[in-house]
Formats: C-alpha cells, sequence, structure tokens
C-alpha cells in the first residue's frame, strides 16, 4: 500500500539501484496472498503528472524488476486463479489537469 507522495519520494531520492529493487518479503507477501486465494481489490487515483521530471531509465528499471519479481502473481491475477478487480476515479490534479478553469 502506498501513496502519490511516497511514491514520489522514493521515485526521486532513492538510487536506482534502491528504487528498482523488489524484496523477497514483497514477493513472498504476494505469493501467500495467491496460496491463500485472497480476493485483489485495488483502488487508483494517482495525479496524472506523479513522476514528471523523474528519470525515465529509473522508473523502467523498476518495471523491468517488479514484471520479474511478481511474474507468478501476474499469472495467478491474469488467468483468474485469483478473483480480483480495480477501481479507479479522478485525482484534484487530475481534474485540473482535465479542466483547468
Amino acid at each position: 500500500m502506498t501513496d502519490d507522495k511516497l511514491s514520489r519520494l522514493h521515485a526521486e531520492y532513492q538510487s536506482k539501484e534502491d528504487y528498482s529493487h523488489i524484496p523477497q518479503w514483497a514477493i513472498d507477501e504476494r505469493n501467500d496472498y495467491l496460496d491463500n486465494n485472497v480476493v485483489f481489490i485495488h483502488i487508483l487515483s494517482s495525479s496524472p503528472n506523479l513522476f514528471a521530471g523523474i528519470d525515465p531509465e529509473k522508473l523502467g528499471t523498476l518495471a523491468k524488476n517488479a514484471g520479474e519479481a511478481y511474474k507468478h502473481y501476474r499469472t495467478c491475477i491474469m488467468t483468474d486463479v485469483n478473483s480480483w478487480t480495480i477501481a479507479s476515479y479522478p485525482s484534484a490534479d487530475w481534474a485540473k489537469l482535465v479542466f483547468p478553469r
């Protein structure tokens, strides 16, 4: 669980190596959820410019490492082994971008 402010701070101030490292405990935690057949509910509302100005290589390295680390999770979710849903709603930052007045 995280929020925009914490995500931005991590991206901004951690080294690329620290930022893109997926700790084993995080992988184990997700796998334990999968093994116990939990239902995943994701509620999203991020700022559209959250990572503006952050090195794209740093963000890409995190995405690549997370993809590899959470491969089993993605497989279970995308094949409906575990139930899941996503709800998204517009953030204040999103609204300001779309409706500047």
